[in-house]
């Protein structure tokens, strides 16, 4: 993403989106308690068109789960650009940004079996979570703090990605902490989503400049 918002579909698309799982979340979290014999039977239901739900949302070619994956980036990037500009006070906030979406992320993970997480590349992880957990994570944050926008891999059964986050100068107070400059730094944002087993050969990889 470059230094601007993105453009006002993707915006449009997003909120959409968040206001769709919010609504599903309520539903799902609701303090009414399905109790009796057919109440069980009809959520036994729910959670198998769940399941249907999410097969039939996974991407059929890896063209359509990369553009997904970029999608999702750019959405969640700009996002975060926006909500530390116009809403984070690092004197009295007690939730950063970062972690408030991650109430999305979840939502996303149950519901339609998409996986993100932050990754930290050249500056303070705030969380130990953040940190790259596997080859794929090690290898995009290399490819991120080299410069590049994005880093993928196809598994198996999955199509891995992930996507450079800038961290301008006003990120940099809690993230970097001891800097000696105010250049912009770099996290990740590494979005996972299933594929069908038979699109891709195993530990394939790809980054693009």
């Amino acid at each position: 993403m470059k230094n601007h918002l993105p453009n006002l579909s993707i915006w449009l698309l997003s909120f959409a989106t968040l206001t769709a799982l919010m609504q599903f979340r309520y539903l799902r979290e609701s303090p009414s308690t399905f109790t009796l014999p057919t109440q069980v039977a009809v959520q036994s239901e729910l959670e198998v068109e769940v399941t249907k739900q999410r097969q039939s949302n996974t991407p059929a070619t890896l063209t359509a789960a990369r553009w997904r994956a970029r999608a999702l980036h750019e959405a969640f990037h700009g996002a975060l650009q926006v909500m530390h500009r116009d809403f984070f006070d690092d004197e009295t906030s007690h939730t950063i940004p970062s972690q408030s979406l991650e109430d999305v992320f979840e939502e996303l993970a149950n519901s339609y079996d998409v996986r993100l997480r932050w990754l930290a590349v050249n500056a303070d992880a705030l969380n130990a979570d953040h940190k790259p957990q596997n080859e794929f994570e090690q290898a995009a944050v290399r490819a991120l703090a080299k410069g590049l926008p994005e880093y993928e891999a196809l598994t198996a059964t999955h199509f891995q990605f992930a996507g450079a986050v800038r961290l301008s100068s006003t990120c940099l107070k809690c993230h970097v902490p001891r800097r000696t400059s105010t250049e912009d730094r770099i996290a990740g944002l590494v979005i996972t989503m299933p594929i069908p087993e038979d699109l891709s050969p195993p530990h394939s990889s790809k980054t693009r400049d």
